[in-house]
């Protein structure tokens, strides 16, 4: 998601602002015109009472938990401008059969942008301050209740700039660049200490306008580089991925098709003294079967040019398909083969008007900061910016549907993203199902991903499953449930002295809530909430020791307004 060099921060921010200028010239608008402008406020408090029972090997004890959460949401628009700030303050007071403790968690995200040219430029500013789980093996069990010093504060600071050209006679597309920062605290159960990593990322694509008629062409490419600062020590990983097709007709839903790819990447460990480039390059030429740009499907022989000897002058098919059944319905799928192997990414997605699927399977070599700083935003629900409650959401209606303000997709599936900042190869599926009718809101979700720790022996796996249901009642009652399962495998090797060490280690983590929400006035909601937490394993750790158990019983009260 080159040519490499090594430059100083100061040298990387002046080329980083002049790309994002280059940026404002051949880049993608993302803003959404509005019509409802103005500011809009809106705010929440609750109050919640938490009784806690924790059975492990080491502990069996009860817990009792006093939690306010003051949260408020603010949202400004006007014709050029858009802004959203939402933040919340974790007060717990604890008692315990041996302490008492009080902690305060402060987490809050800014998101800003001006649209400079209508359609065609804006420029866009976020800030984020929150909490991650540092335990990888502790995924799903881990919160501010359970376990607070598995959670160390991250801020994640970016610019970018996006410009589109739309329906140009000779050409369209789009551009953008982003320039930003990640970072997290020091955290103990972190092999390095912390993160802290600078990335400017880059990515492009380009087609024939509406107009050209003679070829069908696109060119597209993407370009991150990340400074990663580790105790003292500085190591870069930088990679770059441009891919070009020509088709040019030759009967009424055929093409010939040239294709070509090229792919660098570099990674250096100051720490470790590891280095590793690579470079590689794919040829070809094939058959195109078109009906317009957004439906093709495009097979292809192919000649790989490799700096790895191992690698060069293989031979392979490769197959694109690009399919819009319909505004709510599409596929788009490639088999091609990079530096590590064969390589497939796909996307599809299936949406009737209560009914909505989506799949993705991604190929990347990344690093967890350039992961972290940059969520995935494809949700499949539409949520009030801040909002806890389920039942407030909805699906929108098409594929492109960008969130007004005060909105924002609600992630119902759940990745583990390591507080590792290595550079990985990642392997990872995504499932989920959304269905929304009359009093129902419900959504399932499955993932797997596999990260290949290039700089080290280390390879992770993680599959996940979960279901979030929101049952309407009544008119005033409604009731919550969620379910959360992974399976967390680890497996490392190591070479010593001729001698080879393999190490293996698992953690099975599953979390089951139920909740009932009454609301008492206009403003005011009562809820009343069970919560089990189950963490077995060999890989597990956490201040309860290793494998547990938690039952967990509270009732609270919230207050709102807007």
């Amino acid at each position: 998601m080159v040519i490499i060099t090594h430059r100083t921060k100061r040298t990387k921010l002046s080329i980083g602002l002049a790309l994002a200028v280059s940026g404002c010239v051949f880049g993608s608008s993302t803003y959404a015109q509005q019509t409802n402008a103005g500011l809009n406020v809106s705010g929440r408090t609750s109050a919640e009472v938490i009784v806690q029972n924790v059975e492990s090997n080491s502990v069996d004890s009860t817990l009792n938990t006093f939690v306010v959460v003051p949260e408020i949401s603010l949202s400004y628009i006007s014709r050029k401008t858009a802004a959203s700030l939402v933040g919340s303050l974790t007060h717990l007071e604890r008692d315990s059969d041996s302490s008492s403790q009080k902690q305060d968690y402060g987490e809050y995200s800014f998101n800003g942008g001006i649209e400079v040219i209508d359609n065609v430029l804006n420029i866009n500013g976020t800030r984020a301050v929150s909490f991650q789980n540092a335990l990888q093996n502790n995924f799903l069990v881990n919160d501010f209740v359970n376990d607070q010093d598995g959670l160390v504060k991250s801020t994640s600071n970016a610019i970018s700039a996006n410009f589109t050209i739309p329906n140009g006679s000779l050409i369209q597309g789009n551009a953008s660049t982003t320039l930003g920062n990640f970072k997290t605290d020091r955290s103990e159960f972190i092999d390095n200490g912390s993160i802290d990593s600078d990335i400017f990322t880059g990515a492009f694509s380009f087609g024939q306008g509406s107009d050209v008629s003679s070829v069908i062409w696109s060119l597209n490419g993407n370009y991150t580089e990340s400074d990663r600062n580790r105790d003292d020590s500085q190591s870069e990983f930088t990679t770059q991925n441009a891919n070009a097709t020509f088709d040019f007709p030759v009967a009424k839903h055929l093409a010939i098709r040239v294709n070509g790819q090229n792919e660098r990447t570099r990674a250096t460990n100051l720490l470790t003294e590891f280095s590793a480039a690579r470079s590689f390059s794919s040829y070809g030429a094939g058959l195109t079967y078109f009906q317009s740009n957004n439906r093709f499907i495009s097979v292809s022989y192919n000649t790989t040019d490799s700096d790895v000897e191992s690698q060069d002058g293989q031979e392979f098919v490769g197959a694109e398909i690009s399919w819009a059944f319909s505004a709510r319905t599409s596929i788009d799928a490639s088999i091609t083969r990079r530096f590590f192997g064969d390589s497939v990414n796909a996307s599809i997605r299936y949406n009737t008007k209560k009914f909505r699927t989506l799949f993705t399977y991604t190929e990347t070599v990344t690093t967890n900061s350039v992961l972290l700083s940059a969520p995935d935003s494809a949700g499949l629900f539409v949520c009030p910016i801040g909002s806890s409650d389920f039942s407030s959401c909805f699906q929108p209606d098409s594929l492109d549907f960008v969130p007004d303000a005060g909105q924002e997709f609600a992630q119902i599936d759940v990745q583990n993203i390591e507080l590792d900042d290595g550079v990985i190869l990642r392997q990872a599926g995504d499932f989920q199902i959304g269905y929304s009718f009359s009093r129902l809101n419900l959504g399932l979700f499955t993932n797997y991903i596999e990260s290949t720790f290039l700089e080290s022996n280390e390879f992770r796996k993680t599959t996940t499953a979960g279901l979030t249901l929101s049952y309407n009642l009544g008119v005033y009652t409604n009731l919550n449930a969620r379910f959360s399962y992974a399976e967390i495998e680890n497996s490392q090797t190591d070479i010593e002295d001729d001698v080879t060490t393999f190490e293996q280690s698992e953690s099975d983590n599953t979390v089951v809530t139920v909740d009932l929400s009454h609301q008492l006035t206009q403003h005011m909601n009562l809820t009343a909430e069970y919560s089990y937490r189950d963490s077995t394993g060999n890989a597990t750790n956490s201040i309860f020791g290793g494998s547990f158990t938690e039952n967990r019983f509270s009732l609270g009260i919230a207050y709102s307004f807007n």
